[in-house]
């Protein structure tokens, strides 16, 4: 599966599954999927084609993982997939990424 097929419907199942991220230096590190939010309906350029959401992952206190684009696997979509994550918190449980797809 390419990632331009990734919609809402198809990742919105996913939720508590686990992907597994690869850092530039080889390491692999899990996040969990914990949301699937879908951000806008309808889009105003017909050019889109899905619907914009994005995808909140929960992954560990160490190490922080900074904003880039990342290698991500997963058992159902496959991969390797290029995902551009987003840091948007710190928890007890560890840190919160974001991925917006339009």
């Amino acid at each position: 599966m390419h990632i331009s097929e990734f919609t809402y419907e198809l990742i919105q199942p996913l939720v508590g599954t686990t992907f597994q991220m690869t850092a530039k230096d080889g390491q692999s590190y899990p996040l969990k999927l914990v949301e699937v939010l879908k951000i806008m309906d309808q889009h105003v350029d017909k050019r889109l084609t899905r619907d914009t959401f994005s995808m909140h992952f929960l992954g560990p206190q160490e190490p922080y993982i900074p904003q880039a684009t990342y290698s991500m696997t997963h058992e159902t979509l496959g991969g390797p997939h290029l995902i551009f994550i987003v840091p948007i918190s710190k928890g007890k449980d560890g840190y919160m990424y974001e991925a917006v797809f339009n």
